[in-house]
């Protein structure tokens, strides 16, 4: 099978590749790719942390205010480019997914990250823009997986390679 999958979708997606479940993955950028313990991850978490607080603290009204262009693109601006073109329905959904979902947190609030890739074990292209993949921690993704494709803020299919 093939596996694309964004921010934990994407570790989903490399993990599934380890374990030789995915023929090839497009990796949206993609979580994990940070040291256990540091800046990237610590960071992370606690902006998740804040976000759904903020997400609760505003429930009440997220289908009101989301109607808003400014406040869809704002309150959207860590999983959208531009969060403003998104309808108001989709962004409440979005608000509303981010609430019920508690594996986030859980992931974040390890020490787990993605392991080292050596080899590949089938073609994986990662893209951003993210933290995860930023010059920050891009040489952490370098590390963790040299042969990966990596494609800064477009995302391509991987080559096809013969298995």
């Amino acid at each position: 099978m093939h596996v694309a999958g964004n921010s934990l979708g994407g570790w989903m997606g490399i993990e599934l590749a380890r374990r030789g479940r995915a023929r090839s993955v497009c990796a949206l950028s993609p979580a994990g790719f940070w040291m256990p313990g540091g800046r990237d991850q610590t960071g992370s978490a606690r902006r998740l942390r804040f976000v759904r607080q903020l997400t609760r603290a505003s429930a009440p009204v997220t289908s009101t205010v989301m109607r808003s262009a400014l406040v869809r693109r704002l309150s959207m601006r860590d999983i959208a480019v531009r969060g403003d073109r998104l309808t108001p329905e989709a962004a409440t959904v979005a608000a509303t997914d981010l609430l019920r979902c508690t594996a986030g947190l859980d992931i974040l609030s390890t020490t787990e990250s993605i392991a080292p890739l050596d080899p590949t074990p089938c073609p994986i292209t990662w893209c951003g823009p993210s933290t995860t993949a930023s010059s920050r921690s891009g040489s952490t993704v370098r590390q963790h997986a040299a042969s990966c494709r990596a494609l800064g803020t477009w995302c391509c299919p991987a080559p096809a390679t013969s298995r």
